[in-house]
């Protein structure tokens, strides 16, 4: 098994857990745990299917990585002020998806980018996913690199972004 399903997804393993992740998003799409009597449940709320996940009518952004901004910037607008109240950048328009705010980096975010697998563990626990957001990239200015760490430990979980 090499880790891949319709989701194409990598597979994580450790004694007590199973974590699956796709490079769609970096999202993870199950996690899979006994519970005090044994019984294995996935217990991460997702979709059986990508398309599911790149859907523009339904977009819970369900285990993905969100960026790059996560929650929601009013008017899709904002200024950085040095410390002393001078602005020093002020965004165009960013992308709106939320009426008339931009929420979780917009209509194209980290969600819906396909990532990189940059590394894995050879015992199968650990993947490192990459991304390069390009200077300018949806109105946004600098470039942006992101990476997101997912590890499987025994009945645990941790994700660091």
């Amino acid at each position: 098994d090499d880790g891949a399903d319709a989701l194409r997804t990598i597979v994580l393993r450790a004694p007590g857990i199973e974590v699956h992740v796709s490079p769609f998003g970096a999202t993870i799409t199950r996690i899979l745990v006994p519970d005090r009597d044994g019984v294995v449940a996935d217990v991460a709320l997702g979709y059986d299917d990508l398309a599911s996940y790149d859907s523009a009518v339904d977009r819970p952004y369900f285990g993905a990585v969100v960026g790059r901004v996560a929650n929601r910037i009013a008017n899709a607008r904002f200024e950085v002020r040095d410390e002393h109240g001078i602005v020093v950048t002020r965004s165009d328009a960013l992308v709106a998806n939320n009426g008339p705010h931009c929420l979780h980096g917009g209509a194209r975010g980290f969600d819906r980018h396909w990532w990189a697998v940059a590394s894995r563990s050879e015992d199968g626990t650990k993947c490192r996913f990459a991304r390069v957001s390009p200077d300018g990239g949806r109105r946004r200015g600098a470039e942006a690199r992101a990476a997101r760490d997912e590890m499987s430990r025994q009945r645990a979980r941790a994700s660091r972004i």
